[in-house]
Parts: structure tokens; sequence; C-alpha cells
């Protein structure tokens, strides 16, 4: 287990979030998205960065679409929460576990 830092760009990346973790497995075309933790505090600001981005890149999409498009996005590479060990690990930080070996 170990804690990372989030960079500025890790808040609307997650592809780039996920691969600088390591959990990303180029050879079989995976990603492991279940093995990354944050706190309720760095989701609901990973949530508003991406909430901004779509509404920059679309313009014109209602609010409602860019809360499911967010959410899907979310859904599909996002990170955990933790909810109540959470206050704990600090704003920012996420903690990934690691990879077990197929052997």
């Amino acid at each position: 287990m170990k804690i990372i830092k989030l960079k500025k760009t890790d808040y609307t990346n997650m592809e780039a979030l996920l691969t600088r973790a390591g959990l990303v497995n180029l050879q079989e075309k995976t990603a492991f998205p279940n093995k990354i933790f944050v706190n309720e505090n760095t989701y609901k600001k990973i949530e508003d960065e991406l909430k901004k981005l779509h509404k920059k890149q679309n313009p014109l999409l209602s609010k409602k679409s860019i809360e499911y498009s967010v959410g899907m996005y979310l859904f599909n590479l996002g990170p955990n929460v933790v909810l109540n060990g959470g206050k704990n690990l600090p704003d920012g930080c996420a903690i990934v576990l690691p990879l077990e070996d197929k052997e």
C-alpha cells in the first residue's frame, strides 16, 4: 500500500492517474480503478473539476447531461471513496493498493 499526492492534472485525467499509480496493465489492456481510494473531499473536487472541463468543452449541454457524463466517467475509471476512515487521509492524496501477481 502506498499514498500518492495528486497532481493538478490528475483531477481531470483518470487514465493518467491510474498509469502513474501503476494500476494499468498494458499487455492485457486492463486498468484497475478499484485499487485506488480517496476521501470524500478529494472525490468531490475531482467531480467538480470534471464538470468544469465538460462545461468548457461542451457549452451547449444541459447541466443534467454533464452530470450524467461525469458520473459515467467516474463510474468506469474513477477512484473509490473511503467513507469512515477518510478523515485520516489528507485532501489531495490517494491510497493505492498493490496489484496481486497472477502466478
